[in-house]
């Protein structure tokens, strides 16, 4: 049908997707890199059979072996760039597990204990 030279037959294009605002998008951009700086904390073997990606894997395993100030926080912002080419996911699973399994083998605490 035509009506005012316009083809009323086409499909109207499908709306853009919504887009994030900046700000949530650094929120995100955060929350990755805390995910990622928890990897720091973990030991060295499990850190090396939990299958992250060989870059996040050597990144973390250096920025374990940095001291001063300014160098490590550099190392965190790299793992936050790269934690957004992992599974977050997955990350967070392992993380979970490795939680669990370090409370399992845990002393259990009494109300004796000082």
């Amino acid at each position: 049908m035509k009506r005012a030279g316009i083809h009323m037959d086409r499909q109207m294009p499908p709306e853009p997707e919504e887009k994030k605002s900046k700000t949530r998008l650094k929120k995100e951009m955060i929350e990755l890199q805390k995910l990622g700086e928890r990897l720091i904390e973990l030991p060295n073997p499990y850190l090396k059979k939990i299958g992250l990606p060989q870059e996040l894997l050597e990144t973390v395993l250096f920025a374990k072996e940095v001291r001063t100030h300014g160098a490590r926080r550099r190392q965190k912002q790299r793992i936050g760039v790269l934690m957004r080419e992992a599974d977050p996911a997955h990350i967070q699973k392992m993380l979970d597990e490795f939680g669990q399994a370090r409370r399992a083998h845990a002393p259990l605490k009494t109300e004796f204990d000082d």
